[in-house]
């Protein structure tokens, strides 16, 4: 089977997560059109491809430029990843001809099987008005007739796909980690009046709010706090001034590293799909706490969540304790069970195939 990933920002979570998608099924054949527009310079593993063809910047020549890719590759599934890609994929139909003995000319139309993973829907977004919300909505509405499954990375994105379109399958496909897993919790603090280093990966911008992981390292300057990743200058300065680490972005290889030698991983995002940094966390044994959001309901989690600062300094306490800690990943343990690099495959399979296809 030939699968053709299409991305507008091929950086971060997404890229991960299609990295992950390929390694899961890498029995049947991937393909990648993607494209760095967004200011990312990350580049895809050219190992795991087939082939790599560079998506183009202009919407529609990128809408009309899937077309084309699509009737060169000729695949059995289009996987479009993140919202630009999603609304580009299904601007048009999409399909192909091939050899048909039996068909009058000789040739049979080919109409492949789309797949859609928006990574957070777009309407999710906290950092436009609410009439933008509203439209991004409707443009999902829209378009969501024109997929054959959803491939959602939380239980909440499998709610918010049904109710675009509760005819379309909405499956969900767990992210995983590519850490090696632990056995036992890392950077337990050797005494209560050792400074804990509580760590974050992401790239420094509105999503990750940057402005509450600033009041909360304000709040415990006894602590050290690091940022993974990097992005707007102001942001990144004002991190700085509150005495946060800036580390930049790091390969994999670095990020496993500084994650193991950290004590606590913090996580305070606006809004997520489901953040893959938290499963790796998780997968290192690293005591884990996440400001409240929704695609944390259902997993009985809520004591490892805070609404406020006050309440990630009381969480931040509580991690200087040992028990604390092994209660904290036993929980997250527990709610990340099924987030194995089986079930994802199980779950891609059943995108790809589906029992309505």
């Amino acid at each position: 089977m030939k699968i053709l990933h299409i991305t507008e920002s091929y950086k971060g979570g997404v890229a991960s997560a299609i990295e992950s998608f390929v390694s899961a099924t890498s029995s049947h054949s991937h393909y990648l059109l993607y494209s760095n527009s967004r200011g990312s310079t990350q580049k895809p593993k050219e190992n795991y491809y087939s082939q790599l063809f560079e998506l183009h910047k202009n919407p529609l020549r990128a809408a009309l430029q899937i077309r084309s890719v699509v009737k060169k590759v000729q695949p059995d599934v289009v996987h479009l990843h993140s919202s630009f890609a999603g609304v580009y994929g299904r601007l048009f139909k999409l399909g192909y001809s091939n050899g048909c003995a039996k068909c009058p000319d000789g040739k049979r139309r080919v109409t492949p099987r789309i797949v859609y993973s928006p990574h957070c829907f777009a309407f999710e977004r906290q950092d436009v008005e609410p009439y933008k919300q509203r439209l991004f909505k409707l443009i999902e509405r829209t378009l969501a007739s024109r997929v054959d499954a959803f491939g959602c990375c939380s239980l909440r994105e499998v709610a918010l796909a049904s109710q675009l379109n509760n005819k379309k399958r909405a499956v969900f496909v767990p992210n995983v980690s590519e850490f090696e897993p632990s056995v036992m919790p890392f950077g337990s603090p050797t005494s209560v009046d050792t400074p804990l280093n509580i760590v974050t990966v992401g790239r420094v911008s509105r999503q990750k709010n940057p402005e509450m992981f600033t009041a909360i390292a304000q709040d415990n300057k006894e602590h050290n706090f690091i940022w993974i990743g990097d992005g707007e200058e102001e942001d990144v300065a004002r991190l700085k001034e509150a005495g946060v680490v800036v580390k930049g972005w790091k390969n994999n290889f670095e990020v496993e590293k500084l994650l193991k030698s950290a004590n606590v991983y913090l996580h305070v995002a606006l809004w997520e799909g489901f953040p893959i940094s938290i499963v790796d966390a998780v997968k290192l044994k690293l005591p884990t706490i996440a400001k409240s959001a929704e695609y944390f309901e259902e997993m009985n989690v809520e004591e490892c969540l805070f609404s406020d600062v006050t309440g990630a300094s009381k969480m931040i306490s509580s991690m200087l304790s040992e028990s604390a800690r092994q209660e904290n990943v036993r929980i997250w343990d527990a709610a990340l069970e099924n987030n194995t690099k089986q079930e994802q495959r199980e779950a891609l399979l059943d995108c790809y195939f589906g029992t309505d296809a």
